[in-house]
């Protein structure tokens, strides 16, 4: 892909996300961004799975709008015509 395009296609995502989830993305609104179960995402967080970036805030795992839009972008192969 083109840097540009890629870098475009992080920002509408970025975009789209914040305006439907906030800026900070608990697993159960991750797996509802990438057709999961929330099992499977605790399942793939616990098996150190291929999964965007989460970070820990008072205790509990979080994941930033612009960490799962970068990883949208990525994987686009994989998840095609995601949200």
């Amino acid at each position: 892909m083109n840097m540009n395009y890629e870098k475009q296609l992080i920002s509408t995502y970025t975009k789209a996300i914040i305006d439907k989830y906030g800026i900070v993305i608990r697993p159960k609104e991750l797996a509802n961004i990438l057709n999961m179960s929330v099992k499977t995402i605790y399942n793939e967080i616990s098996d150190s799975k291929d999964l965007p970036k989460y970070t820990m805030l008072k205790g509990k795992k979080i994941y930033m709008a612009n960490e799962i839009a970068r990883w949208l972008v990525e994987n686009s192969m994989r998840y095609e015509g995601g949200h």
